[in-house]
């Protein structure tokens, strides 16, 4: 059928339909959707709540969530909120989406933890109440004592890897490592924290020492290298460490610390690696330049709550 579809009616603006359909109706996707549903509605259909907080991607998973707890809690509200920052370009938020939707799929407030991205989105949909308050995963950075980097004692045959969701992304960049140990006739070592949902056999990767990120050793000045999908590398750029990004050569630059002045990216292969290790530029001044709201007693989520 989507075949069909395709060939028929295919232009870009029926591409991302299409393809929404395509995944979300077919194969284990749409087992999935049954399960969330039926998962859903026992849950909702048991226990009863005067609010409930989704943390907001804008997956299949949270309208049905809504529609069920809308469905058994018609007084109800529903709170979701967006826990990163958004990109400009992210049309998961866009608000056209927002106003097709049917209103028992929407929350009645969407929550932001950034002042940029509040802006950003502040006509996101009439029927949405939109809220400002605490960054709830950045909160830590407040809590930290930051101290002076000195470039010259960074270990250059250690690093840190904050993997991300993406499989092949995360694995390029255990490649690209592999190569340089090669490169340098020095085994390094590999201090990883893989996704949750996505960890790597290293078996095959036979020039580096790969360790638990909890094994890192204290006073040791590391570089921590990210895919550049993932959202995590802002945790580590607002502590002030040293930090790269892999750039995947079958996708776009999608870090959400791009055009930072003081962030760096390499290229997918070995002489584009070696390149920005030898030319780091170094600055320790990473602000809350994405206006996280912090304060220490959650006053904003107290209010809600």
């Amino acid at each position: 059928m989507f075949s069909i579809i395709n060939k028929k009616f295919f232009n870009k603006e029926t591409l991302l339909l299409i393809n929404y359909l395509k995944f979300s109706h077919t194969g284990s996707s749409l087992i999935k959707t049954i399960n969330d549903y039926f998962l859903f509605n026992y849950f909702f259909s048991i226990n009863s709540y005067e609010k409930v907080f989704i943390t907001h991607e804008n997956q299949p998973w949270e309208h049905i969530c809504t529609y069920t707890f809308k469905s058994f809690n018609k007084k109800s509200l529903v709170y979701y909120y967006i826990h990163t920052p958004l990109r400009y370009w992210d049309i998961r938020y866009d608000p056209d989406i927002y106003n097709k939707i049917n209103l028992n799929l929407l929350p009645d407030y969407i929550c932001f933890s950034s002042k940029n991205c509040y802006i950003q989105y502040s006509d996101i949909c009439s029927g949405i109440l939109l809220k400002l308050v605490d960054a709830l995963r950045y909160k830590h950075l407040i809590e930290l004592n930051k101290s002076k980097t000195d470039i010259y004692k960074i270990k250059r045959n250690s690093f840190v890897l904050i993997g991300d969701i993406v499989k092949d992304s995360t694995f390029g960049l255990l490649t690209i490592l592999d190569l340089y140990a090669k490169d340098i006739r020095k085994k390094i070592n590999i201090f990883v924290k893989f996704h949750n949902s996505n960890v790597i056999e290293t078996n095959k990767l036979n020039n580096i020492s790969i360790y638990n990120v909890n094994k890192l050793e204290k006073n040791m000045t590391y570089l921590y290298l990210f895919p550049n999908y993932t959202t995590a590398s802002i945790d580590y750029f607002y502590q002030d460490k040293i930090c790269l990004s892999y750039l995947d050569k079958f996708n776009f630059n999608l870090s959400p610390l791009i055009k930072k002045p003081n962030y760096n990216f390499f290229f997918d292969d070995l002489d584009s690696f070696k390149t920005i290790l030898n030319k780091l530029d170094i600055y320790n001044n990473n602000r809350n330049k994405h206006k996280f709201i912090f304060e220490k007693k959650l006053k904003n989520w107290r209010k809600l709550i």
